[in-house]
């Protein structure tokens, strides 16, 4: 509905898309529902009043930005990064990786924009590289 918007009105549309990974240390379901909760709530502040959020998969969200183009995307998208940093603490409940898509720059249908998405939803985030002894 935001891209029709967007199309018909010649503006842009922009998604913030965020995957979080919990923390290993953090194995009971209690303490990885806090620590992701806490990440959703960093979502939600950083939410302009005209933007929507969705929740794509266990661990991924997007923040969909009616009229939102390049470098107001991309200072949104360092505001979302700083509070998730803050919101892992100093002992990395989760790390978080982060990815911007444009329409019309990067994106020019619906479709293509629902794609970057879900393979950004279904993706993994590497973890550390087990080290042989």
């Amino acid at each position: 509905m935001g891209f029709r918007r967007a199309a018909q009105a010649s503006e842009p549309l922009s998604l913030v898309l965020v995957r979080l990974k919990p923390s290993p240390m953090f194995d009971g379901p209690t303490e990885v529902s806090i620590a992701l909760g806490d990440a959703a709530r960093v979502l939600v502040r950083k939410l302009p009043a005209d933007g929507s959020l969705y929740h794509l998969s266990p661990y991924a969200f997007a923040m969909v930005l009616p009229g939102t183009g390049g470098e107001k995307m991309n200072q949104l998208a360092g505001r979302v990064a700083e509070g998730l940093a803050d919101a892992s603490g100093a002992i990395n409940r989760f790390t978080f990786e982060t990815q911007t898509v444009n329409y019309p720059e990067q994106a020019s249908t619906a479709y293509e924009i629902e794609q970057i998405a879900h393979a950004f939803s279904l993706a993994k985030i590497p973890g550390p590289v087990a080290r042989k002894k």
